[in-house]
């Protein structure tokens, strides 16, 4: 009796234990590989500039400023560094500045290791964002623009961007999960200790439910994705026929601040071991990703669901979508062109430009098919796209996907 109890319990033992390994995620190789392993960064110096009556700082979080010099009375040139090199050329800067007294300045923007990219925006609160005037904007070089701004004893951001930190984020994600059937929870921490959150959203239980997912932030600097994003997904919470009927039928997992080192420390494009998260999706080098993917893997197989879409925001130059080439096949075959196809007609004055490509690199899109064969999109909004226009066509490509998915019945 003695033996088959051991056995017993040895087997329920090797069982358990493969069950918790087979959660795990496994690597998969691309034609071009990257090495994600750790690079050394440069960290900023965190501190006030002193000139007489102005002062300029970059002592908060998503700040970036590497020094700042006085050229003559009323001009200053600040420097601004990636966190390492080679780098994406997403010239990200972000400082506060005041004068004393009232003043006049020329403000001297100076990259090193990249070119001028983003038209500076200013703010005295941080939540409302005003673009320096172009037409007031000198290009010395492609390294270095010079343009007046006025000073005065107000505090005011002058920023790349509109600044969006990572508690910004988990705020925002607080107050949504006020609501019924939203849950706010979190799959592990960042290499600098910083949490890894995410929604979850569904109506009575999450099992067995086909399952959307949404990503954004990899990069820091990319804010139009994270408004479109955000635009995306209010879409789907919406209080209509439609989206109560679609959010009956799915489990929606949402994870909108998949790099927070690198949004917080003000980097251009990596975490804080110096790494573009999105071309880690092959050997899980970064804890950020591991993490992420033995979260998705663990949740799909013990809730049953069956992963039918992903769309992962980011920020270029201009707007377009990357999808995949049609000889690749995913679990709702067709969804990409139909989906095209339908924000086109819903947007008479806007024709969606796409630009298809195979899994050639590790990119996340590349993984969620390698994964689960799902559809998998990558939403690329222009830097300087209008606000308003972001709104729009996130909320359209919202519905039409939608529209789509409740009544695709293979699930």
């Amino acid at each position: 009796m003695t033996f088959y109890k051991s056995t017993f319990f040895l087997f329920i033992g090797f069982m358990l234990i493969n069950s918790c390994c087979s959660y795990k995620v496994k690597p998969f190789e691309y034609p071009q590989p990257e090495d994600t392993s750790d690079k050394k960064i440069e960290l900023q110096e965190k501190k006030i500039y002193r000139f007489d009556q102005f002062s300029f700082d970059n002592l908060f979080d998503g700040a970036r400023l590497n020094g700042m010099i006085q050229q003559d009375e009323s001009t200053f040139k600040a420097i601004i560094s990636p966190e390492n090199f080679p780098v994406n050329n997403s010239a990200w800067f972000a400082f506060r500045m005041k004068s004393e007294t009232p003043a006049d300045i020329q403000m001297v923007l100076e990259y090193k290791d990249g070119a001028h990219r983003y038209i500076p925006k200013y703010s005295y609160d941080k939540i409302n964002w005003i673009p320096v005037d172009t037409l007031s904007i000198k290009y010395v070089s492609e390294k270095e623009v010079i343009f007046p701004f006025h000073l005065d004893s107000r505090p005011v951001y002058l920023s790349g961007q509109e600044l969006v930190t990572s508690s910004d984020v988990f705020d925002y994600c607080s107050k949504l999960a006020e609501s019924k059937d939203i849950e706010l929870g979190s799959y592990g921490t960042s290499i600098g200790g910083r949490n890894l959150f995410y929604l979850d959203m569904f109506q009575d239980k999450p099992e067995r439910k086909p399952l959307l997912i949404i990503m954004g932030r990899a990069h820091p600097p990319e804010l139009s994705g994270h408004f479109a994003m955000q635009a995306y997904l209010e879409t789907i919470l919406e209080n209509n026929v439609l989206a109560n009927a679609f959010r009956k039928k799915f489990r929606i997992l949402v994870f909108p601040m998949i790099n927070p080192d690198g949004v917080d420390m003000g980097h251009w494009r990596h975490n804080a071991h110096g790494v573009d998260l999105n071309r880690d999706w092959a050997e899980y080098r970064q804890k950020e990703v591991k993490q992420l993917a033995d979260f998705m893997v663990r949740e799909q197989k013990t809730k049953k669901n069956k992963v039918v879409l992903c769309m992962d925001f980011h920020s270029t130059q201009k707007d377009v979508m990357y999808t995949h080439v049609d000889s690749i096949v995913s679990v709702v075959p067709g969804f990409k062109n139909f989906w095209l196809y339908g924000l086109d007609q819903a947007m008479p004055d806007h024709t969606p430009h796409e630009e298809a490509y195979g899994f050639s690199q590790p990119y996340a899109k590349g993984w969620f098919h390698k994964q689960f064969k799902a559809e998998s999109i990558i939403f690329e909004v222009g830097d300087e796209t209008p606000r308003p226009f972001i709104r729009e066509k996130a909320q359209k490509s919202a519905l039409e996907m939608m529209k789509l998915l409740i009544f695709y019945s293979d699930y």
